[in-house]
């Protein structure tokens, strides 16, 4: 996947995924997040961040 493809929510969760940070898109016209990004992120496209923690920790 391209990152230079993404659109702004989906660059949000791509860039918070990493450092496990909660990406709230209510209230946004455009909230929808493709499939594949999800995917990408899930197969490890980006890597952890050390010292993050998951919200469920």
């Amino acid at each position: 996947m391209d990152p230079s493809t993404l659109t702004e929510p989906e660059r949000q969760l791509w860039d918070a995924f990493p450092r496990r940070e909660l990406v709230d898109l209510t209230g946004r016209e455009d909230r929808r997040i493709r499939a594949d990004v999800i995917r990408t992120l899930l197969l490890g496209a980006q890597p952890d961040v050390p010292g993050s923690w998951p919200r469920w920790c």
